[in-house]
């Protein structure tokens, strides 16, 4: 063998060693039968390496670590090798570990980065001299000369998983007692296997406390996929089971429960507390059974049942305990939990107890109930104290609002459940529910009081129906026909108000005024025949066409200046931004909006004369809706900017909307009123509103796709979320009869 031999190393397989030349080359030399020495070239490295281990590890004094031929780290100290794992310290004082694989090219560097589990600091200087994987302990010299050992993290965790392999429970939890690993990676690991092995991992650890222990620590994370993610990562042959999503699973309630069964054939005292601790370890705490496991134990041996309320007074909230008690109506268990806590005062509990001593089990169970706040069941309690205490149900389902509940507990008690039905109908009445009072009222025969509150609900067919089913006198009919007019009227709903002045209150011109207000001149026309007077046409409907005609026309004037002036404004304001929009966005323009643009909010409106009716009529504000409140404060606020500023356009844009749903809503009415001047040879104005709206609508067709498609493609998102989308505009349906000049 000619080349000179600078290291050498016991081979992989027998009577063959692994050796490296002062060139770098390494060779494999195996003796032959006839006692001759061959070598084979495994490869070359780039230097001369002073250390090798494993075959295929090197190290040179430059610091360079080599597996094979394939550099490794350029500033190694130091290194060593595990079953799994090979450990290096660098220049750095960082010792890394590197999980060993089959093929070198998968073996992965951490960083320097030391949040990662692979890579600690060590101190400077430290050099590795061993390793022993069987306590995962990591050996150094210091520069001092003294020797030290850790306990590396990645290497415990290892270990741990490897025992969870093997269902070596109780190593696995006393490594991880040790070395302070949270014990949910006995679990999180592998969870169909310790679920199937529960009675294993009790009779394994063998020790109450410890089993204590693992329970009070459960929590729903996974650390397999947190902080214990990495080592899994890089774990190809491991059986991991993931949960499917599901919001119901519950990780802790589903050990608990695994544990519980488990335990039923084990001796109650010597699992004891760790059927308590199963109990209230879930989430939210199983208080209740807890509790009754108590009580079943007190009547058995009432020292034991005495140490396991002072445990649970340890384990969990005393307050809920005693609450809990409380609730199962035990006094004296309750008294033994308050009397183990020193957060309660005896002042608190002790007259309060008594008190409940002396009194009826009902009563007690009542007060009980009232004083957790459990209201219904309160209710069911009280109730069953008859009806001597009937004045005191009623003020307790008035207080607590259980009408239904106190219905259902009287259904077979006709007198009591209408008596409930009369505070539930006041109830309704007191926070505005005036239809669902009305209808309470009606049940009850009530009809004056169902007839109030069904005219405030704005329903008149009800009112004045029942009002003749109740046979109230013609005087009183007229002044509920009459109110309820005025009512429909002052919400606009003419129609409604014309109905009522025709058919109850028998004024036909006063009908026929409404109907032509709402522009229904088709049934005005009809009722006038119906009665064949040719003076209500005269004297009601032509007036009223008139007067449907200037209102439109004075509308589509208004409409149309609007709409030139938002639109021209639109364009400068384009037209500026694209010359400079720096300047414009950073430009304050002092002067006054004009008074008929709108930058009000897009979900209210005022009052504006009488073209309210063609506006976005909003009488009330959802107070509850807290997110378009606080869209729509943000909307006042950017109205509120001078004009000028970056969001005029967006304001511009939004109020032509609107004025697209007003000339919608108005081209209805303007339809109706057209062939009503027809029938009535006006068609001079009949052609001069047809023109009119046709040509508004021409106007606004026109300028609908230079306004909002240059919004949608030019303006930012932040923007463009705030403005409509192209409007709709219906095409113009003339009439053939009228000719357009």
């Amino acid at each position: 063998f000619e080349p000179k031999i600078a290291l050498i190393d016991l081979g992989l397989y027998e009577k063959s060693i692994v050796a490296e030349s002062i060139e770098g080359k390494v060779f494999n030399l195996s003796l032959e039968k006839d006692y001759k020495i061959s070598n084979i070239l495994l490869f070359s490295l780039p230097l001369l390496c002073c250390y090798m281990k494993k075959n295929y590890l090197f190290l040179s004094d430059s610091g360079k670590l080599f597996a094979n031929d394939q550099l490794i780290s350029t500033n190694c100290t130091s290194f060593i090798c595990s079953k799994e794992y090979l450990v290096f310290t660098t220049t750095s004082h960082l010792v890394k570990f590197v999980k060993l694989t089959s093929k070198i090219d998968d073996f992965i560097i951490p960083s320097d980065n030391v949040t990662n589990i692979e890579v600690r600091f060590i101190e400077k200087g430290s050099k590795i001299i061993s390793i022993i994987p069987s306590i995962t302990a990591l050996i150094f010299q210091m520069p001092r000369g003294n020797i030290e050992t850790i306990y590396p993290r990645i290497l415990v965790l290892s270990e741990i998983y490897e025992s969870i392999k093997l269902k070596k429970y109780n190593h696995a939890f006393l490594s991880c007692r040790t070395h302070r690993i949270d014990t949910n990676i006995l679990y999180d690991y592998n969870p169909s296997q310790f679920l199937n092995n529960v009675h294993l991992f009790i009779n394994q650890i063998d020790s109450s406390e410890y089993l204590n222990l693992f329970l009070s620590t459960l929590k729903e994370d996974n650390l397999t996929e947190t902080l214990y993610n990495i080592e899994l990562k890089k774990e190809s042959n491991i059986a991991f089971e993931k949960k499917v999503t599901n919001t119901s699973f519950s990780k802790v309630n589903t050990i608990c429960d695994h544990v519980l069964k488990a335990l039923e054939i084990y001796s109650d005292d010597k699992y004891m507390e760790s059927i308590l601790t199963a109990h209230l370890s879930k989430i939210p705490a199983d208080y209740d059974s807890a509790l009754k496991l108590i009580i079943n134990l007190k009547n058995i041996n009432l020292n034991n049942a005495q140490k396991a309320i002072k445990y649970i007074c340890i384990l969990a909230d005393v307050n809920m305990l005693y609450n809990h008690a409380l609730s199962l109506y035990d006094l004296q268990l309750a008294l033994y939990i308050a009397q183990n806590s020193q957060k309660v005062d005896p002042k608190e509990y002790l007259p309060f107890l008594q008190d409940l001593q002396k009194q009826t089990v009902n009563r007690r169970c009542f007060t009980i109930d009232n004083y957790l706040e459990k209201y219904e069941k309160a209710l069911t309690y009280l109730v069953k104290l008859g009806n001597d205490v009937f004045n005191e149900i009623c003020d307790y389902v008035v207080l607590h609002n259980l009408y239904r509940e106190a219905m259902k507990a009287f259904k077979d008690d006709p007198v009591s459940y209408n008596k409930i039905l009369e505070l539930y109908a006041v109830y309704h009445e007191k926070n505005n529910h005036f239809k669902e009072s009305a209808l309470a009222y009606e049940i009850l025969n009530n009809y004056e009081y169902a007839i109030a509150m069904y005219k405030k609900a704005g329903l008149w067919r009800k009112a004045l129906t029942l009002a003749m089913k109740s046979k109230i006198s013609s005087d009183d009919m007229n002044k509920l026909a009459e109110s309820l007019s005025c009512i429909m009227q002052d919400k606009r709903k003419f129609c409604d108000a014309a109905d009522i002045e025709i058919y109850y209150l028998k004024n036909l011109k006063e009908g026929l005024r409404l109907l032509c207000k709402s522009f229904d001149y088709n049934k005005a026309y009809e009722l006038a025949q119906y009665y064949n007077s040719s003076e209500l046409i005269q004297d009601i409907i032509i007036p009223g066409l008139l007067e449907g005609f200037f209102e439109l026309t004075e509308l589509f004037y208004e409409l149309s200046s609007q709409l030139k002036i938002q639109v021209e404004r639109v364009r400068v304001i384009r037209k500026k931004r694209e010359q400079n929009s720096q300047t414009y966005f950073d430009s304050k323009d002092n002067e006054d909006i004009p008074d008929n643009i709108s930058l009000a909010d897009t979900n209210t409106s005022t009052s504006v004369s009488i073209f309210t009716r063609y506006s976005t009529y909003t009488t009330t504000t959802n107070i509850n809706e807290k997110k378009d409140k606080a869209n729509r404060r943000e909307e006042r606020k950017k109205a509120y900017k001078q004009k000028g500023s970056i969001w005029e356009e967006e304001y511009l844009l939004n109020s032509i909307s609107r004025l697209i749903d007003r000339l919608e809503d108005a081209r209805k009415d303007a339809e109706k009123t057209i062939q009503g001047l027809l029938l009535e040879k006006l068609n001079e104005k009949a052609n001069l509103l047809q023109k009119q709206m046709t040509c508004l609508v021409e106007d606004v067709k026109e300028c609908l796709e230079e306004m909002f498609s240059y919004t949608i493609e030019n303006l930012p998102e932040n923007m463009k979320n705030s403005i409509r989308t192209l409007p709709i505009v219906r095409p113009i349906n003339e009439l053939k009869i009228l000719i357009l000049k």
